[in-house]
């Protein structure tokens, strides 16, 4: 197992600086966990995984940086901010897991899916529930959403983000099946998952309901652990999805997820973010294209440089 860190690093996207910050207390050393933006300048972090103690976790910090000012004393690390542990939550806080997504909205944060193991449990299974987490009050408080129409299956390490104001998108993931869900703790890189997963589901927050949203053009293969980015422009929102894993190789293709009007119906295409049609070619074409313009660079200055390596032996 490689080396867990509790460190926190910001990245000013102007500047394009990386800062680390100075803290008094930190949470414990973990991966797989999540971390959201609150109003306020405020983050909350949320379970993971703790290979030191061999231990999945439920724990709820947050973290106020607002008097932290990551422009100044550049040679130091930014001081102003601390983790604090919140206890005093109320509701079904979800259990101890790894591999979800929590997302927010405001002061609500939106939490689906993970590897888990309740208190009850001897076994690890993967959760299926959808919890909500309302920062706007006192004390903070827990709820599951129960939610109408085709919700997603259980899984862990999946895509989960906005699209737009009021439609939150899953996509892929990794399902455990029952004969692995005793080794979810020991998941190492070697390990071949149960089944990586490129299925699409859309939360329609005013009625609570999921439903599997028709995706045309370029589907992206079964992953799990992409990263995903969202414009929230409520004109023309995108998702955007890069990288992750399956059962062969490692991803680092891009998707562009968008929405598109054609007469009176809608149709969704998911395609590579870096297709220009315009061209005539698909992207392993142009790639060809460009591998042998440099093979053919190459030769020709092989051959400049044999022609100066045959003169110099003349000259001697």
């Amino acid at each position: 197992m490689k080396d867990q860190h509790n460190d926190l690093h910001s990245f000013n996207t102007r500047t394009r600086i990386w800062r680390k910050y100075y803290l008094v207390t930190y949470p414990l050393q973990r991966d797989q966990h999540q971390v959201c933006r609150v109003p306020g300048k405020s983050a909350v972090l949320f379970g993971g995984f703790s290979s030191a103690k061999n231990v999945l976790l439920n724990d709820l910090w947050v973290i106020d940086y607002s008097k932290a000012n990551p422009e100044k004393n550049l040679d130091s690390d930014v001081q102003g901010a601390d983790w604090v542990k919140v206890e005093n939550d109320a509701g079904p806080r979800p259990g101890p897991r790894r591999g979800h997504c929590m997302i927010s909205s405001g002061t609500t944060l939106f939490l689906f899916g993970g590897a888990t193991r309740e208190k009850n449990q001897s076994e690890a299974t993967v959760d299926s529930n959808l919890y909500i987490l309302e920062t706007g009050c006192k004390p903070w408080t827990w709820s599951i959403l129960k939610t109408l129409g085709v919700s997603p299956s259980a899984r862990m390490l999946h895509c989960m983000e906005f699209y737009g104001p009021t439609q939150v998108f899953l996509f892929g993931g990794l399902s455990i099946s029952p004969a692995r869900e005793k080794s979810v703790l020991s998941l190492e890189e070697d390990e071949e998952p149960c089944k990586a997963l490129n299925d699409l589901y859309m939360l329609h927050l005013p009625t609570v309901s999921f439903s599997r949203p028709f995706a045309a053009n370029f589907i992206p293969p079964p992953r799990y652990g992409a990263a995903v980015a969202s414009d929230r422009n409520e004109d023309q929102p995108m998702l955007l999805i890069v990288g992750g894993l399956n059962t062969e190789y490692c991803y680092i293709d891009p998707f562009l997820l968008k929405e598109e009007t054609i007469s009176n119906d809608t149709e969704w295409k998911l395609k590579l973010h870096h297709l220009n049609k315009e061209y005539g070619e698909t992207p392993l074409k142009e790639s060809l294209r460009q591998a042998k313009d440099i093979i053919a660079q190459n030769d020709s200055r092989i051959t400049e440089l044999e022609g100066i390596y045959s003169e110099l032996l003349r000259q001697e």
